[in-house]
C-alpha cells in the first residue's frame, strides 16, 4: 500500500536527503569541539560517517524482499528524528566521564568514539536509501534508482541552506537538531497513515513524548556542564565559524572556540610579548594593523605608544562581543575594527602600516595556513611603510625542539626570509619572528626603559637582552633551510603542524597513510568495474570539492557563506544531473559512463591552470565567482549524471543494485575528503594532487570501457 502513495515517498526521499545533510552539518561541528578538531579529526569523522552511511545502503540491498517496508520506513524515520540528539548527547557526555577534562585524544580514540556513536544513524541512513529505492522501483515498475538520487540531493541542498544561512545564526544545537526531530516526525506521520492498524496514534505519542522532553529537559544548556566542568558558563553563542563559549573560574574569564581556548583574562605575560617585541621595532608607529586577538588586551597595550591609528581585524564579530563582555568596549577613537577576513582586508586596503601583528593559532588548520604562506607575507610587505615590521609566531618548544616542530618553525623563518630582508626569532611564551626589510634589534628590555612603557612583564626585571639574542641565534642556527617554504598551494606548514599534533600520541603520519591505502585498496578490488568508476567519480567529486573551498578562501578570504554556496551548488548539480541533464544524452550506455570519467580527468588535469589564472583576475570578482560556481556544478552535473547511468547499466533488482551503487560512490567520496585534505594537498600542493585525480579516472576509464561487453542500457 505504500508503494502507491508515491507523494509521500517523495516527501520522505526529500526528508532523508535533509536529515542526512543538516545532522552531518551540526555533528561534525560538535565532534570539532570536543575533539579540538583539525583536518585530519575532520577527515576521520566525515570518512566514518560516509563508509558507515554507505555500509548501510549495502545491508538494505535487500529490501526488494521486505514484506513490510513501510513498517521499516517508519521506524527509521523516528529514529532519524531522535538518534541525532541522543548522539549530541553522548557526545558531550562521554566527553565528560571517559576523558580527563583538557586532556587531547589521540587519532585512535577519535576514530573509535566516533565510529561507534555515528554508527546506528548513519547505518539506518543509508539502509533508508536503498528501501526507498526499492519501494519507489515497485510501484512504477521501473527503475528509480537515479530519481531518488536527485530528489536526496534537492533535499540535502534545501537542509544544507537553511543551516548555513538561517539556523546557525539564531539557534543553538538542540533547537536545530529539534527542527530535524519535527521534519522526520511529519514525514513519519504522513508513512503512519499509509499503514494499517494504530500506527499513527503510535507515533502521534511518540511525537508528544519528543516534544515534553525538549521543552521540559533544556538539553543544550546541560550538555556544557560536562564540557567545562567546575566553570560557569557565561556565555555561549553558535556562530557560522564555530560554537563560543565564555566561562569563568575565580576571576578569570575564558573564551572558547570549537573548544579550544582562545584567551583568558589576566594573561598578561602573553599579551605584552606579542605586542611589545614588535612595537619597539618602531618606537613611534602612525599606524599599526593587527589580525586577531585584540580583545586579548592587546590593544591597550599598543595605545601606550604614540599611535595617530590602529586597525584591528577579526572574522568572527561574535568573538569581538565576547571580548568587550571581559574588557568593556573599545571606545578609543584611534582603534578601528573590521569584520571580515584578513587577507581580503589587507588586500584591498591602501593604508600603510608600520607595525603588523598577526595573532592567530598556528598553521594547524588549511584556513590558518593562508596567513604564514609566501603569498600572504608578499601582501603584508605591500602594506608596509619604509622601516615597517611584521611579528607572528608558534607554539613555544621551551629548551627542545622536536623534528616536526623543528620542520614547521624552518617552514615559516624560511618563508618570512624569501619576502623581508631581515627575520629575527625571539623564544618566549611564543616563538616570536619580527620581519622587516630594515634592520632589527634583540635590546627590547633596553628600548623598553628608553621608551618608559610601563609593564610587568616585558621588561629588564623579566627578559635579559644578551639571553634573548643568544637563544635566538641558537635556535635559528637549528632551522633546516632545505625545508622548503609555505605556499597557499602547496600548505607544508599545515603538514608539518598535522605532524606534531599526531607526535603528542607517538603516531606518525606513516601509519595512517598506509591504513587508509590498504583500506582503499581492499574496497575498490572487492568492486566491479562501474562500481569502481562511481567510487573513483566520487573521491574526484570530494576532492575537487575541498580543492575549489581552498582556493575560493585563498582569493576572497574565508567567506562562510559562498563556501556554503559552493557546497549547496554541488547537491543542486547532483540533482539536476541524475533527474534532467543526463536526459539529453544521445546515447545512454557503457561508453557515456566512460566519457564522463574521461571528462573527470581532463578536467582535473586543467584544474591547477585553471584556478592560478582566475587567481590572477582577483580584482574581476563577478568572473571569478562566476568561475568557481560554473566548475562545481560541472564536476556535480557530471557526478549526477554518472550515477544515473550506473543504475541503468544492470539488470538487478532495484534494492541489491542502489545498494552496490550508493556504497561505491560513498567509500569514494570518503576516501577523497580524507586522502585529499591531509596528505595530498599539503604534500603535493595542488598540481600534482589534480594530476593524479586525472590519472585515477584515466585507469577507470580504461578498466570500464576494456570489459564494456559485459553491460547493456537496461531503461
Amino acid at each position: 500500500m505504500i508503494a502507491r502513495n508515491k507523494r509521500g515517498l517523495i516527501f520522505s526521499v526529500m526528508t532523508a536527503g535533509f536529515t542526512s545533510i543538516t545532522v552531518q552539518i551540526i555533528l561534525l561541528r560538535e565532534f570539532l569541539v570536543i575533539f579540538n578538531g583539525n583536518e585530519l579529526v575532520y577527515g576521520i569523522i566525515l570518512a566514518n560517517w560516509m563508509l558507515l552511511t554507505g555500509a548501510g545502503s549495502f545491508l538494505g540491498r535487500r529490501a526488494d524482499k521486505m514484506r513490510n517496508p513501510g513498517r521499516v520506513i517508519l521506524l527509521i524515520q523516528l529514529l532519524m528524528g531522535i538518534l541525532p540528539v541522543v548522539i549530541a548527547f553522548l557526545l558531550y557526555s562521554l566527553r565528560g566521564q571517559l576523558f580527563m577534562p583538557g586532556k587531547m585524544m589521540s587519532v585512535i580514540e577519535v576514530f573509535y568514539l566516533s565510529f561507534l556513536l555515528l554508527l546506528p544513524f548513519c547505518l539506518i541512513s543509508g539502509a533508508l536509501f536503498t528501501i526507498l529505492c526499492s519501494v519507489l522501483s515497485a510501484g512504477d515498475g521501473k527503475n528509480r534508482i537515479g530519481s531518488v538520487y536527485g530528489l536526496e540531493s534537492i533535499g540535502s541542498m534545501t537542509g544544507g541552506t537553511l543551516f548555513n544561512f538561517l539556523l546557525v545564526y539564531y539557534l543553538d544545537t538542540f533547537q536545530c537538531l529539534a527542527i530535524v526531530i519535527a521534519v522526520n516526525l511529519a514525514a513519519a506521520l504522513i508513512t503512519s497513515f499509509t499503514l494499517k492498524g494504530n500506527w499513527k496514534y503510535v507515533t502521534l505519542v511518540i511525537v508528544g513524548l519528543l516534544v515534553f522532553i525538549m521543552v521540559r529537559f533544556d538539553p543544550g544548556n546541560r550538555v556544557l556542564h560536562y564540557l567545562f566542568p567546575d566553570q560557569q558558563v557565561v556565555q555561549q553563542k553558535e556562530t557560522p565559524y564555530g560554537k563560543l563559549v565564555v566561562t569563568r573560574t575565580d576571576d578569570q574569564l575564558n573564551v572558547y572556540e570549537n573548544g579550544v581556548v582562545l584567551f583568558t583574562t589576566h594573561d598578561v605575560a602573553r599579551v605584552e610579548e606579542s605586542v611589545h617585541y614588535a612595537m619597539v621595532q618602531c618606537p613611534d608607529p602612525e599606524q599599526v594593523l593587527v589580525i586577531g586577538g585584540g580583545m586579548t588586551g592587546a590593544l591597550d597595550e599598543i595605545r601606550k605608544y604614540t599611535v595617530g591609528r590602529v586597525d584591528y581585524v577579526e572574522i568572527n564579530p561574535w568573538l569581538v562581543k565576547a571580548g568587550e563582555t571581559m574588557f568593556g568596549q573599545v571606545s578609543d577613537t584611534t582603534v578601528h575594527i573590521h569584520i571580515q577576513d584578513a587577507r581580503l582586508f589587507v588586500h584591498h586596503t591602501d593604508e600603510r602600516f608600520n607595525v603588523v601583528l598577526i595573532n592567530l593559532p598556528e598553521p594547524s588548520t588549511a584556513q590558518f595556513n593562508r596567513y604564514y604562506s609566501v603569498e600572504f607575507f608578499n601582501i603584508l610587505k605591500d602594506r608596509l611603510s619604509d622601516g615597517g615590521v611584521v611579528c607572528t609566531g608558534l607554539a613555544s618548544s621551551a629548551n627542545y625542539m622536536s623534528e616536526e616542530a623543528l620542520k614547521t618553525n624552518s617552514v615559516l623563518y624560511n618563508s618570512l626570509c624569501s619576502v623581508f630582508g631581515h627575520v629575527m626569532m625571539i623564544p618566549g611564551g611564543r616563538n616570536f619572528y619580527l620581519a622587516s626589510d630594515s634592520a632589527l634589534t634583540c635590546r627590547i628590555a633596553e628600548r623598553i626603559d628608553q621608551l618608559g612603557i610601563a609593564t610587568v612583564y616585558v621588561n629588564r626585571f623579566y627578559l635579559n637582552d644578551d639571553l634573548i639574542s643568544a637563544r635566538g641565534q641558537q635556535t635559528i642556527s637549528s632551522l633546516d633551510t632545505g625545508a622548503g617554504v609555505n605556499r597557499d598551494f602547496k600548505p607544508v606548514a599545515y603538514y608539518h603542524q598535522l605532524r606534531l599534533w599526531l607526535s603528542y600520541f607517538h603516531t606518525g603520519i606513516t601509519a595512517p597513510l598506509i591504513i587508509a591505502l590498504v583500506l582503499l585498496i581492499l574496497s575498490v578490488a572487492v568492486m566491479n568495474p562501474v562500481s569502481q568508476g562511481l567510487f573513483s567519480g566520487g573521491f574526484t567529486s570530494a576532492s575537487v570539492e575541498f580543492i575549489l573551498i581552498i582556493a575560493f578562501q585563498i582569493i576572497y578570504g574565508y567567506v562562510y557563506q559562498a563556501t556554503g554556496v559552493i557546497i549547496m551548488t554541488f547537491m543542486g548539480g547532483l540533482a539536476l544531473g541524475s533527474l534532467f541533464v543526463y536526459r539529453w544524452l544521445t546515447r545512454k550506455d557503457i561508453r557515456s559512463f566512460t566519457l564522463i570519467l574521461l571528462a573527470f580527468a581532463v578536467l582535473c588535469i586543467l584544474l591547477p591552470f585553471m584556478v592560478k589564472g582566475i587567481a590572477s583576475m582577483q580584482e574581476k570578482t563577478v568572473v571569478v565567482y562566476a568561475f568557481f560556481f560554473v566548475l562545481i556544478m560541472i564536476f556535480s552535473i557530471l557526478a549526477g549524471v554518472q550515477f544515473k547511468i550506473s543504475s541503468l547499466l544492470s539488470t538487478q533488482q532495484p534494492g541489491r543494485l542502489a545498494g552496490k551503487l550508493y556504497a561505491a560512490d560513498l567509500a569514494g567520496s570518503a576516501f577523497g575528503a580524507l586522502l585529499m585534505a591531509v596528505f595530498l594537498l599539503p604534500l603535493l600542493g595542488v598540481e600534482w594532487s589534480c594530476l593524479i585525480l586525472g590519472t585515477m579516472n584515466l585507469l577507470a576509464a580504461g578498466n570500464v570501457y576494456s570489459r564494456r561487453g559485459g553491460y547493456s542500457f537496461n531503461t
